[in-house]
C-alpha cells in the first residue's frame, strides 16, 4: 500500500468516525461513509489517469524528438535508416536519393551560420511542399538529405528532384545568393543497406563532378 493510499484510507476512516459522532446511527454512517469512500477513491483514480495520460504524452513527445532533426523538423538519420532497412526487409520497391546542398560551406562562410541554418530549414520546407505524402525525406547529416521514393522508379524520382531544384532557384533567399542541390539516385535492387547508400553517394559525387545543380542516376 502506497503512502498516498494510506493517507486516503486514514482520511476516510476519520470522516466516517466524525459522521458516527454527528449522526449517532450505524445505518446513516454506513451509507454516508460508503459515499465518501467512493468519492475519495474516484478522485484517486481520476488523478492516476491524468498522470498516466501526461506520462504517455511525454513518452510520445520523446519518441518523436528521437526521430526528428531538431533544426529542420524533418526526419533524422536514425529514422531514415530505420525506414530504409524496413523497406529492404519487407522487399518494398523504392528509389533512393542522396542530396547535398551545393557550395554550402561558402554559404556559411559568406553569410554566417545562422543564415546557413535558414537555408537548411527552407530546403526542408521546399521538399515537404514538393513531395507526395508517401515520399519519405529527412536530414541525413550536415547539409545532406535523403529521400525514399516508395514504389517509384528512377524516372519519377529524377523528375521530382529536378522540380525541387527549380523551386529552390525561384525562391527568394533575401540575399544575392543562389541555392541549388546536387543529387545521386539509385534504385533498390535487392542489395544490402551499405551497398545502396554507397551507390547513391557515388552518383551524388558524379553530379558534383559534372558541375553541380543536377541529378545523376544509375546508368548515367
Amino acid at each position: 500500500m502506497t503512502d498516498r493510499t494510506k493517507r486516503c484510507a486514514a482520511l476516510c476512516a476519520a470522516v466516517i468516525a466524525t459522521l458516527a459522532v454527528m449522526f449517532g446511527g450505524p445505518y446513516w454512517v454506513g451509507r454516508i461513509g460508503a459515499v465518501v469512500c467512493v468519492v475519495v477513491f474516484a478522485a484517486i483514480i481520476s488523478r492516476a489517469y491524468d498522470k498516466l495520460e501526461y506520462l504517455s504524452q511525454r513518452v510520445a513527445g520523446l519518441e518523436t524528438a528521437s526521430l526528428s532533426d531538431p533544426l529542420t523538423g524533418a526526419r533524422n538519420r536514425r529514422c531514415l535508416s530505420d525506414r530504409i532497412n524496413r523497406a529492404i526487409g519487407e522487399g518494398e520497391a523504392f528509389t533512393l536519393a542522396m542530396i547535398d546542398i551545393d557550395y554550402f560551406k561558402r554559404i556559411n562562410d559568406g553569410f554566417g551560420h545562422a543564415w546557413g541554418d535558414k537555408v537548411l530549414i527552407r530546403i526542408a520546407e521546399v521538399m515537404a511542399e514538393a513531395l507526395a505524402p508517401e515520399d519519405v525525406f529527412g536530414r541525413y547529416g550536415g547539409e545532406e538529405f535523403l529521400i525514399i521514393f516508395l514504389n517509384q522508379d528512377r524516372r519519377a524520382a529524377v523528375a521530382k528532384l529536378e522540380g525541387i531544384n527549380r523551386a529552390l532557384a525561384a525562391a527568394d533567399w533575401g540575399v544575392a545568393a543562389a541555392v541549388t542541390i546536387s543529387a545521386g539516385v539509385t534504385v533498390y535492387d535487392g542489395c544490402d543497406y551499405a551497398s545502396l547508400l554507397e551507390r547513391a553517394d557515388r552518383n551524388l559525387y558524379a553530379a558534383k563532378g559534372a558541375g553541380r545543380n543536377r541529378v545523376v542516376a544509375d546508368g548515367g
